[in-house]
């Protein structure tokens, strides 16, 4: 696992985006990125709010969709008066399989043999946003596979749409090594510098057996 995470505002530290990874108890990881509207200090405040609510919840629902219903069904009590999309996977390392939601958040980039593809993820709306309709897609890495997760600072900018932007980030991702931290360095060197939005990015390799295994 690699991760990155670039402020969009050069005197901040921190902006409204986040990323996190959670070992369960039953062996799958969890893996979570999100962005919450807006640059300054209280996207930063609900950016913690939110990560630290999702992780109080985690123990309470059995899905990604079902994760992020908790959390939109606790907006009013987390006392946040600003949306927040996010994308959530639990990954079996064991296996390979992937489950994945998504709340008004793009889908992750796979890339896998040579190729690079989004999963086909259906968003549901965002968080804090009316009745989001958010399920499961069910998917399974391959040995060797790399799932790379990130905000929209990666694919939209002022001049950019997030079409473009995306067709870019794959472009970007096959253009060189797959391993996680090549990869993250190499999509903020292509597609992050001078980006005035908040950047967080998560890539995730799923190892080939070693021999014996």
């Amino acid at each position: 696992i690699a991760v990155r995470y670039r402020p969009g505002t050069s005197s901040a530290e921190v902006g409204g985006d986040w990323y996190d990874v959670v070992q369960l108890p039953t062996g799958p990881a969890l893996l979570a990125v999100g962005d919450v509207a807006g640059h300054d200090i209280g996207a930063a405040a609900a950016m913690g709010a939110v990560r630290w609510a999702a992780r109080a919840l985690i123990g309470h629902s059995r899905t990604p969709a079902a994760l992020l219903h908790l959390l939109h069904d606790s907006w009013e009590h987390l006392g946040l008066d600003r949306i927040a999309t996010c994308v959530v996977a639990e990954l079996d390392p064991a296996t390979g399989a992937l489950t994945v939601a998504a709340a008004g958040h793009p889908p992750p980039l796979v890339i896998a043999d040579g190729s690079a593809a989004y999963l086909p993820v259906e968003p549901g709306g965002p968080l804090g946003a009316p009745s989001p309709v958010l399920g499961d897609y069910r998917s399974r890495l391959a040995p060797g596979s790399v799932a790379l997760f990130y905000t929209d600072g990666v694919i939209e900018t002022r001049e950019t749409e997030v079409d473009t932007g995306m067709r870019a980030l794959r472009s970007v991702a096959l253009a060189g090594d797959t391993d996680p931290e090549a990869l993250c360095d190499r999509v903020l060197d292509a597609l992050c510098v001078g980006q005035a939005d908040d950047v967080a990015l998560l890539a995730v390799r799923l190892e080939k057996p070693t021999a014996g295994r």
